[in-house]
């Protein structure tokens, strides 16, 4: 069997596969967005449901109390409807206008062919929706909030409107991706970019093109303590040293997709010695190879010569500042927490490189439990740009989520999630951005917290879903909606 509708609960797949249907990377929910809306007003009639949309596209449903939870609180049910695109360099998926093609494996697992799932966050977007077009869920009145843009920029979320919360005392975010934990905070982020341009050289020279692939990839908050592999540093690493063997003229350099996904592949072309280069990389690959075989046991890098062809090259000098830079940059964890054991305080993720025709551009994303460490060591960066005579700007920036421990809604769900699971939850922060940092900041009265089924390797080709573990973690989203107190 591989159709996922058959899947328990049937509802929350159903709608998963529906999601999975209407390509929604972010900047491109509107289709997907439109649909729910649209089905809000045809077949949302029949379960009571009003929507409405605002100008950033996100969406919000209210659902009136089932019998006898009138009295209860308003509870908000909240998720993402944007995913991350990536896919293997062997895929042809189109994420624009291509459905997500899921695989159920060992029974156990759902995955995608060759490309993200989008289960962060489509899962939880179906189980609220789930809950929403049901008849036989009991729960008291509902406001689903469905945002957008949530894995770049968080738009979606900066823009809502605060009126969205009023009346409503409870938050229940779904865009957690471990079971048995409940997380109550989050890091904020800075999304950084450096540039330069540089004069070029037009010539015609025999070219060598460097790729390095087969790394592992995955979200630049939560698996950068896991120190898998950069594909733009390590492609710089073996551009430089081939550098002080052999001078270089770096002609191009293309790495990265997205600033919140580790690189798992990058390329760059040169102009120089090609035999000697060759010889260079070949050797330190062996190196690099022996070094991460514990983490990436795929790592390849490939080496092609085209002659005579027509490029527009760096200076050596040039060529040799921008190496430089990148082999100085700050990669991976800065610091770990003080306050939660095991948890990263401050990281930063090199996620994309581009250079072409002379233009240079490093994107970052920069991370941290705290809003002064953030801005030092965004400070940190700014005299590395100076000192490389870079051009920096912070292009977004957006808060973190601080936790309160004497939460009563983090004290409600505890005892809920201890007696599901049958042992203590987990009490977490993360070191990724939830929208629970804006949230906070557009309902400072909103009690929140913020759960969700095992989900691996999310923002990789190798994203997948534990199947147990969303009918687990639907099952305690009903009763916790179910033990959800009178209104105060």
């Amino acid at each position: 069997m591989n159709d996922i509708t058959q899947l328990n609960p049937q509802t929350v797949w159903q709608w998963f596969a529906k999601i999975c249907a209407i390509p929604h990377p972010s900047y491109h929910e509107t289709a997907l967005i439109d649909y729910l809306f649209k089905r809000v007003q045809t077949d949302g009639v029949q379960y009571g449901l009003h929507s409405e949309k605002d100008s950033k596209g996100n969406l919000r449903i209210i659902k009136p109390a089932t019998q006898g939870m009138e009295n209860r609180a308003a509870v908000a049910l909240q998720a993402h409807c944007d995913m991350v695109s990536q896919k293997t360099d062997d895929s042809n998926h189109d994420f624009l206008s291509d459905p997500i093609q899921t695989i159920i494996k060992d029974n156990r697992f759902v995955y995608a062919d060759r490309t993200t799932l989008g289960a962060d966050n489509g899962i939880g977007l179906a189980m609220a929706l789930a809950v929403a077009f049901s008849h036989n869920i009991a729960h008291p009145e509902l406001h689903i909030i469905v945002t957008t843009e949530e894995e770049t920029s968080m738009g979606g979320a900066k823009a809502l409107n605060p009126e969205w919360f009023n009346g409503v005392p409870y938050l229940l975010n779904l865009d957690s991706e471990d079971d048995a934990q409940l997380f109550i905070g989050c890091a904020g982020g800075s999304e950084v970019e450096f540039n330069q341009y540089y004069t070029t050289q037009k010539q015609t020279a025999t070219t060598l093109t460097i790729k390095v692939f087969g790394l592992h990839g995955g979200h630049s908050g939560i698996d950068i303590h896991k120190y898998r592999g950069n594909a733009n540093l390590l492609l710089t690493r073996l551009l430089a040293h081939s550098h002080s063997v052999s001078p270089i003229n770096l002609v191009s350099f293309n790495g990265g997709t997205a600033i919140n996904a580790i690189p798992r592949s990058a390329e760059a072309t040169i102009v120089g010695d090609i035999r000697i280069i060759t010889a260079e990389i070949e050797k330190l690959t062996k190196i690099i190879q022996s070094e991460l075989q514990f983490v990436e046991n795929n790592l390849q890098v490939e080496c092609i010569t085209h002659k005579n062809t027509n490029v527009t090259a760096l200076s050596h000098t040039d060529t040799h500042r921008i190496l430089n830079f990148v082999m100085s940059f700050p990669n991976g964890v800065a610091r770990m927490s003080d306050s939660f054991a095991g948890v990263v305080e401050t990281s930063i993720n090199a996620g994309i490189i581009l250079l072409k025709e002379g233009q240079f551009t490093l994107q970052s994303l920069a991370r941290s439990l705290g809003q002064t460490q953030k801005e030092a060591f965004v400070q940190r960066l700014a005299a590395l740009a100076q000192l490389a005579n870079m051009n920096m700007s912070v292009l977004d920036d957006y808060p973190g989520w601080l936790p309160n421990p004497h939460s009563p809604l983090l004290g409600l769900v505890q005892n809920i999630m201890a007696e599901h699971f049958g042992k203590e939850p987990l009490v977490q922060v993360i070191h990724a951005g939830l929208e629970c940092g804006y949230l906070r900041a557009k309902a400072p009265h909103t009690d929140m917290v913020s759960f969700g089924p095992n989900i691996f390797n999310a923002h990789s080709p190798t994203e997948h879903v534990e199947i147990e573990s969303v009918q687990s973690n639907f099952a305690l989203l009903l009763k916790i909606l179910a033990n959800i107190p009178e209104r105060k």
